[in-house]
């Protein structure tokens, strides 16, 4: 049984022409969709999470917890912490789970400022 071998010099050229587009396909989609996922994050931060929106928002594709050695227990409660939404009194009334923002301290309210920095309990 006879086996051609391949041209090299079209194998190459056509290597040139089929990979080129493949790899600039997949570098346009990957920049069109992290667009398109900003966009829809900065309008959904126009009704929500407003004061995060306002306050940490970057368009980053790397978090800010990368390359530092931190616990993912910490890493969650910072993050929560900067969006408003943790286990509180103030974060807990907002969203109606309990009736009062009120601190067991009897301060006006409970939130993670007062807590790490203010209350005596």
């Amino acid at each position: 049984m006879w086996i051609r071998q391949p041209n090299l010099q079209l194998t190459q050229t056509l290597s040139t022409y089929l990979v080129f587009p493949i790899q600039t396909y997949a570098k346009n989609k990957k920049k069109k969709t992290k667009l398109k996922t900003n966009e829809i994050l900065k309008n959904q931060g126009l009704t929500k999470d407003k004061k995060y929106f306002q306050s940490f928002y970057i368009n980053n594709s790397t978090p800010w917890f990368a390359r530092k050695n931190l616990s993912r227990e910490f890493i969650v409660t910072i993050n929560r912490i900067r969006a408003d939404h943790y286990n509180l009194a103030v974060s807990l009334n907002r969203v109606g789970i309990v009736n009062y923002a009120k601190c067991k301290c009897n301060y006006e309210y409970e939130n993670a400022n007062h807590v790490i920095w203010q209350c005596e309990r």
